[in-house]
């Protein structure tokens, strides 16, 4: 019997001490797709990656990239303003490069 496959092979994740507004970075190579892959995190305060919280995905249109959900309409911030109010519970939001 084969071993499985894995998912990604090298992954590189941005350095929380120069991280800002709670977005995490990370860049792997995919073994399925055969290429790099980017995906940007909003991981509110006190979660991780491994926290276990809810994780919502967001997918950018044509042309777009991983960062165009945060750099370009604000989700991360939206996400933490109604957290803080209490009209959103904490969760992940997970945004990737195109081809994921």
């Amino acid at each position: 019997m084969s071993e499985p496959r894995k998912a990604w092979s090298q992954v590189e994740i941005s350095d929380p001490r120069f991280e800002s507004e709670h977005l995490r970075h990370l860049t792997f190579h995919s073994d399925a797709l055969g290429r790099r892959g980017d995906v940007s995190v909003f991981v509110p305060p006190g979660g991780d990656l491994l926290s276990g919280l809810p994780l919502v995905l967001l997918l950018h249109g044509v042309f777009g990239s991983h960062w165009s959900w945060a750099y370009k309409g604000g989700a991360h911030q939206v996400a933490m303003a109604m957290i803080e109010a209490g009209t959103l519970r904490p969760l992940m939001i997970a945004m990737p490069s195109d081809g994921l």
